[in-house]
């Protein structure tokens, strides 16, 4: 059960989260991992400065890993902040795979896929740094998100905090 998709903005606010795969526009639905979720957490939204990076990496099944990285994306049709993400699901999954082709998207789709691209390679933002080292992280069946969360309702481990509205990474004492 590998893939690898582009999770697109919801600005039309349907019930369908859409994906891309580089050939077509599908709900995600029928592969949607157990337990993902598809935008940046309202707690880190509301404690974060500048723009948010949410990651995290789940086990789906004894053999494939969930990992997913999203950014805020275009407004919707209410005004209300969008998400755009790469989702990949697979065995070995590393920051190395996180760089999608925008190729085929919708325009409106592109400048926010090739913004979180182009984002992802900054490793001097604080956010960036965090987001990888979850990409980057191999672990067996504990959930593991870039930030800590307060009010997670799923067991999970982080290796940074939020301060002052920025990531900064935990001591490891």
């Amino acid at each position: 059960m590998s893939f690898r998709v582009w999770i697109l903005p919801n600005r039309n606010q349907g019930d369908d989260i859409l994906c891309f795969d580089g050939k077509r526009t599908f709900p995600l639905r029928d592969r949607r991992p157990r337990g993902f979720s598809h935008t940046i957490p309202n707690e880190v939204l509301q404690r974060s400065q500048g723009l948010p990076l949410y990651s995290y990496r789940a086990a789906v099944n004894s053999r494939d890993q969930c990992v997913f990285v999203c950014a805020k994306g275009p407004k919707d049709v209410t005004g209300r902040t969008s998400f755009i993400g790469i989702l990949l699901v697979g065995e070995f999954i590393s920051s190395k795979d996180f760089q999608l082709s925008v190729d085929g998207l919708a325009e409106e789709d592109r400048t926010a896929a090739e913004t979180l691209n182009k984002r992802l390679t900054d490793t001097t933002d604080p956010w960036v740094i965090s987001a990888l080292s979850v990409l980057d992280s191999q672990t067996s069946q504990t959930t593991i998100t870039n930030v800590d969360l307060d009010r997670a309702t799923f067991s999970h481990s982080a290796g940074f905090l939020l301060q002052n509205g920025i990531p900064v990474k935990k001591n490891e004492d």
